[in-house]
């Protein structure tokens, strides 16, 4: 066994940065304006694959070069990864990690959680059932009930867990972040959007406080081999499935991973796959994806299908927020999800403007705005503006970030409109049209073409003119294999699969399939993969 398959320390945490940043860019390469594949393209490929959900041959015992045995196998080595083999190993077990690629990964940045100590010590007091029927709601009563309680009772417990070993181990804390528009910690305010106040965040980011956690059990005892993706199950005469196989993506040898009590499949979404969009999440068939690198395949759920388990009914939830460049690790524009005026390629205006960010990118993909952009308009005052705009969950504003996308061309700048239209290539004339009109509604004091509240108007006048073009990509789609609430894989029967696990977006049921992820919980998404992560572990251990 090469030693450089197994140790995290080989790729030390600003190492995984900057690789992550590299790979960042080469990917935004292929992702400019006007460079994402069409849908017609997408399905085509789609089309073009062999059926997915069909198992493959058993590999043969003959090609297998090593068997190890162990006593948990997780598969995947992200934020739910993470997770369940750290409680695997506090729970007593031997564990082995899996994990595609060279590095541990990380999409997403901030903890969702309710009842933290850090929640407790800002006096923020949360109705549990208040916030996860608000989220039932708002996700057309799809989810699993007994799963959205299960996070909710959980989460706070698995924040301070995660805090405490990321304290005692690295000296780096999470703190608790106050969203704007919601005061009280409570959804449901009197603009369009507000959300509880859930969200947790480490100073160096998630990425860093996973990383903390992986080298926490690696001290431990979990073995990690990474460019060790899994390929296949192993399952007994009886059913359970009592190991992995895993296919070296340098030498391309087979190894047979052996877990006597359990493997957790912790693969994250399929989003980069896709066959498999095509068939449960058509609605993001080609737009493009905000994470890089594009490892997220789909390999957790293929393997649990191929073994049996039962695929949660489609079409899946997509996370598909506004950005206004695919290049994550480059820094996205300020300011998303405040209420400037919007307008579409023809220079018209695209809607009411206070709808949230999350779901402005749904108009951009209609018929009259295939382009999936749309651009924010604002002038001189754009300051004063958001003094003016009521709070409400934005990504974050201020002059030092305006000038830093500014320079990095994430904000275009212009002395005169004809100059910003040219600029945003939109036609001068129907631009100048609408931005008279939008005038004339802010002189009025009213939205007489898609009633915008009053204060949340403002005037288009005074130079210099900037134009924020956004554009609608995926950062993860939600839907995965059905499970209980300790975490086991399910059959197309919803009985249980011995020795099958899932957490994170390989396991379904949370989001239901509500097409677009729903905000009156921050940072649900990230905070559901942690519990459940850890849930899972525990619960592999003990069996």
């Amino acid at each position: 066994m090469d030693p450089k398959d197994k140790k995290l320390t080989d790729v030390s945490r600003r190492g995984f940065l900057k690789t992550s940043a590299v790979a960042a860019l080469g990917a935004a390469s292929a992702c400019v304006v006007g460079g994402l594949p069409s849908k017609a393209d997408a399905k085509q490929q789609a089309s073009d694959c062999i059926d997915f959900e069909k198992a493959p041959e058993p590999i043969p015992a003959s090609k297998i070069k090593e068997t190890v045995t162990t006593d948990v196998v997780v598969v995947g080595a992200g934020i739910s990864g993470i997770m369940a083999c750290k409680s695997a190993q506090e729970a007593g077990a031997k564990v082995i990690v899996l994990q595609k690629g060279p590095v541990v990964m990380c999409h997403g940045n901030t903890f969702g959680a309710i009842d933290s100590k850090l929640q407790k010590e800002k006096n923020i007091h949360i109705n549990k059932m208040k916030a996860i029927n608000e989220f039932n709601y708002q996700s057309l009563n799809k989810p699993k009930f007994e799963l959205l309680k299960l996070w909710a009772d959980h989460s706070g417990e698995t924040l301070d867990w995660a805090n405490d070993i990321t304290k005692r181990t690295a000296n780096s804390s999470a703190f608790f972040m106050h969203w704007a528009g919601s005061p009280s910690g409570e959804s449901g305010g009197k603009y369009w959007f507000n959300s509880f106040s859930t969200g947790h965040k480490w100073k160096g980011g998630m990425m860093e406080a996973i990383n903390i956690i992986a080298e926490a059990a690696i001290k431990e005892g979990v073995e990690f081999r990474f460019y060790t993706p899994g390929v296949q199950l192993v399952r007994n005469k009886k059913g359970r499935v009592t190991g992995v196989i895993a296919k070296h993506e340098k030498t391309g040898e087979y190894k047979q991973f052996n877990a006597k009590k359990g493997v957790i499949l912790c693969t994250g979404d399929y989003s980069n796959n896709p066959d498999m969009l095509a068939k449960y999440c058509p609605s993001a068939v080609g737009l493009g994806n905000y994470y890089t690198p594009r490892t997220n395949t789909g390999d957790g759920h293929l393997m649990g299908m191929w073994a049996g388990a039962a695929m949660e009914q489609g079409p899946h939830t997509k996370m598909a927020h506004v950005h206004s460049t695919l290049d994550f690790a480059d820094g996205d524009a300020p300011g998303r999800g405040l209420p400037w005026l919007a307008v579409q390629k023809e220079g018209k205006r695209l809607c009411n403007e206070d709808i949230p960010f999350y779901l402005m990118g749904n108009q951009t993909l209609n018929a009259q705005n295939p382009d999936g952009y749309y651009y924010n308009i604002l002038d001189a005052d754009w300051e004063e503006n958001i003094k003016q705009f009521p709070p409400r969950v934005t990504s974050p504003i201020n002059r030092q970030l305006f000038e830093d996308a500014l320079k990095k061309g994430r904000i275009v700048k212009a002395d005169t409109l004809e100059e910003l239209a040219h600029k945003l290539n939109l036609p001068a004339g129907p631009l100048k049209k609408t931005i008279e009109r939008y005038n004339e509604l802010v002189d009025k004091g009213v939205d007489e073409d898609f009633g915008k509240i009053a204060i949340d108007l403002s005037y288009i006048k005074k130079a210099p003119f900037y134009g924020i073009p956004r554009q609608c990509c995926v950062s993860v789609v939600l839907g995965g294999l059905n499970i209980n609430t300790e975490m086991q894989v399910l059959d197309k029967e919803a009985k249980v699969i011995d020795g099958l696990y899932a957490a994170g977006n390989t396991s379904g049921g949370f989001f239901g399939g509500a097409n677009d992820y729903p905000f009156p919980i921050i940072a649900i998404s990230v905070g559901r993969a942690a519990t459940f992560g850890r849930l899972a572990g525990k619960h592999a251990a003990k069996s």
